[in-house]
Formats: structure tokens, C-alpha cells, sequence
């Protein structure tokens, strides 16, 4: 066992304690030490050997200034404390982010201070879908991978299948984003709008979609008046095989348990369009408004890493259908299109743990403007 990105933000010294009560021992997740040892050439290796180690494996954490368990020691005895503070704690985070080629996306240091003054450096570091990470320190260039308590160099078979790792990982979420994309032309006819945002990495634990706190997230309890074209609140929803399905008028929300999401949005907007000859005729259209659909998703995003204390890489995609048929409304009384094929299809996003969705999200906006000519600043 081991926290979550979210849970290490949130740690207090009652909840350390509580964690530490747990007695949970050194493990491919987790390492306890007892010191922080001088950040000179030396110490800075071994802190970047650890810290990749984890990320090179399946992620964990790091504990400083704490003993292991042992049936000897109470879990007071066991939190010992080490000399950090904050702008030690900052010089680790500078290092990590020097030291490690390519950077670990993710990391969350929280720097502890009991009452009694003793002090403790909690590192988070994620499993990563861009391994494997190679220390870079002062000349030496290697790469390490925790095993079940002992971080080693990382031998030609085990870097090998970190490369592939990585390569499977973004391939089987792109073949996750294709089957939706394929199920959903099935079922569905004219124009809309499939967003998706596909996990990059295995969770820590599956998402508990049928909980009260993801009930909040497709009733749309925390967006109440930040949306008004779209803005996903249902009355109800239904179990799937893997997750939770919400329905609205227009639009339907599926959240997996493996964390993938989707939001099918149907574009009923019709305006009338100046024709070559001269005539306005009824048309689909796509106008500013719609950038409620890009941000309401990632919203969404937000809300369900929030309820699931956990904190993700996502590949994040988006399809129109309908576009052959489209038009963009512009300035004034002005349009563009239609576009020139049956589908748009966005360049594919990653976003990276801690990263806010909400960038993506205006991204994605802009890039529909961009597809038609326009621009979505006017």
C-alpha cells in the first residue's frame, strides 16, 4: 500500500501518523529513510537513483526521516524525524527536475513539521509512461528500477522492456479511444462532438464511479452556473459492465472504473447560412459556444481525479462527425465552411499529472476554429 498524489498533498502530522500506524512495510511501493542525507555529488546520485527507481518500476514513495517497521518499535519510535526544511525540501525538487533525463511528470514533495519540531520529506513519485528515466549527475549517466526494497541498476532486458512499456501503454490507449470512436458510429447519426481522455498509466485503485462522491460529478453538483450551453447534469444514470453512464438531452457521459472517460455531445445548432445564390438556408453550425463542451469536460476531468484521490497521465482526444455539413459561425453575420470531409479529427493531447485539463480544453477550442480557417479569438 502507498498514498496517492492527492492523499500526500493533503498530509497533516494526525494523518502521517495514521499512515504510519498502518505499519505498512518496504516494499516495491515504498521506501523508508531514516535521514536526509548532505545533498552533495554523492547524496544527489542516490536521491535520483530512488526517485527513478520508483517511477522506472510502477511508481511509490519515498519516506524520510523514518524507520521501517520492525515488532521492536512502536510507530512514535518509528518517526524519528531528519533534518529538512523548506528550502531543502525545494533543493530536492530542483534536483529531481535537473537530475532525471527525460523529467518525471508529477512529483509531489510535502514537507511535514510536528508540533515537537521533528520533521519528515514525503516524495511521491508516479508511475511513468514516458520510461524509462535516466540520472544524470556530475557525469554519471544510468538507469535504476525499484525491485521489492532495493532500488539497482537496471540491466539491458529490463530497459528494453521499459521502452516497449511505454510504447504499449500510448498504444492500447489509442486502440481504447478507436474502439469508442467505432461503437459510437454504430449507434450514433449526424453531427456531434466524442471527447475522451484515456489513461496513460494503471490506477492505484479502481475508481468507485457508483460512490456518492462520483454521483456529484455527472449530476453536475459542483458546476452549477459555470456552464450554460452544456453543461452535464443529469437526474440520473446507469451501471455499465465498467463503469457509470449519465444521460442528458444531448449529451452522455461515460465513466470507467480504469479511469477512461468519454462525452458524446449531439450539435443540434442551427442557424440560417448565406448561400452562393443568395438564398439563407438552415445549416449546422458551430460558434463560440460550443467552448462549453471542451471545458465542461475537462471539468469533469478534474472533478473525478479530485473524488478518486488519484492523479493521472491522459491521452486526450476529440472527433467531430457531421462536418462535411458544418458551418463556423464567425464575426458578425459571417461564416466559414463547411469543412471539407465528413470528419474532423484533433491532434491527439497528453496531459500530464498535475497538469490542469482546462489548457487541453482551450487548445481543443482553438483547433476547431483552425480547422474551419478561422480563429477563435475573433
Amino acid at each position: 500500500m502507498h498514498l496517492t498524489s492527492n492523499e500526500v498533498g493533503l498530509l497533516t502530522e494526525e494523518t502521517f501518523r495514521e499512515f504510519m500506524a498502518l505499519g505498512v512495510p518496504e516494499g516495491v511501493y515504498l521506501d523508508y529513510k531514516l535521514h536526509m542525507k548532505p545533498l552533495n555529488d554523492a547524496g544527489k546520485k542516490e536521491l535520483l537513483k530512488d526517485i527513478s527507481g520508483f517511477a522506472n518500476a510502477v511508481g511509490g514513495m519515498l519516506v524520510f526521516g523514518a524507520l521501517e517497521p520492525k515488532a521492536s518499535l512502536t510507530p512514535e519510535e518509528r518517526m524519528v524525524g531528519t533534518k529538512v526544511d523548506e528550502k531543502i525540501a525545494r533543493q530536492v525538487e530542483q534536483i529531481a527536475a535537473s537530475g532525471l533525463d527525460p523529467q518525471i511528470s508529477g512529483l509531489r514533495f510535502k514537507l511535514l513539521e510536528f508540533a515537537d519540531e521533528r520533521c519528515f520529506l514525503i516524495v511521491y513519485v508516479p508511475s511513468s509512461f514516458t520510461k524509462p528515466h535516466m540520472v544524470v549527475s556530475q557525469g554519471y549517466r544510468g538507469f535504476h528500477i525499484r525491485h521489492s526494497e532495493s532500488t539497482t541498476e537496471m540491466d539491458t532486458h529490463e530497459i528494453r522492456e521499459s521502452v516497449l512499456s511505454s510504447a504499449t501503454a500510448e498504444g492500447k490507449a489509442r486502440q481504447l479511444a478507436r474502439d469508442r470512436i467505432a461503437w459510437n458510429a454504430s449507434r450514433r447519426a449526424g453531427a456531434y462532438f466524442l471527447l475522451q481522455a484515456v489513461p496513460l498509466t494503471g490506477l492505484p485503485r479502481p475508481w468507485e464511479v457508483r460512490s456518492t462522491a462520483f454521483d456529484r460529478v455527472w449530476r453536475g453538483y459542483d458546476r452549477v452556473g459555470e456552464f450554460k450551453f452544456c453543461d452535464l447534469k443529469a437526474s440520473s444514470g446507469r451501471p455499465t459492465i465498467d463503469g457509470w453512464r449519465a444521460n442528458g438531452g444531448d449529451w452522455q457521459l461515460d465513466i470507467s472504473q480504469n479511469g477512461h472517460l468519454s462525452l458524446v455531445v449531439a450539435n443540434h445548432e442551427r442557424e440560417k447560412v448565406q448561400a452562393n445564390i443568395g438564398v439563407g438556408l438552415e445549416r449546422t453550425i458551430v460558434s463560440a459556444r460550443h467552448k462549453d463542451v471542451f471545458f465542461v469536460f475537462a471539468h469533469v476531468i478534474r472533478e473525478c481525479l479530485h473524488h478518486s484521490q488519484s492523479e493521472l497521465p491522459f491521452l486526450m482526444t476529440c472527433l467531430y462527425t457531421g462536418a462535411d455539413y458544418t458551418y463556423l459561425r464567425m464575426q458578425g453575420p459571417k461564416f466559414a465552411g463547411p469543412f471539407e470531409a465528413s470528419e474532423i479529427v484533433w491532434p491527439e493531447h497528453i496531459r500530464f499529472p498535475g497538469e490542469n485539463p482546462a489548457n487541453i480544453a482551450e487548445e481543443q477550442f482553438s483547433e476547431l476554429f483552425f480547422a474551419f480557417g478561422g480563429s477563435s479569438k475573433g
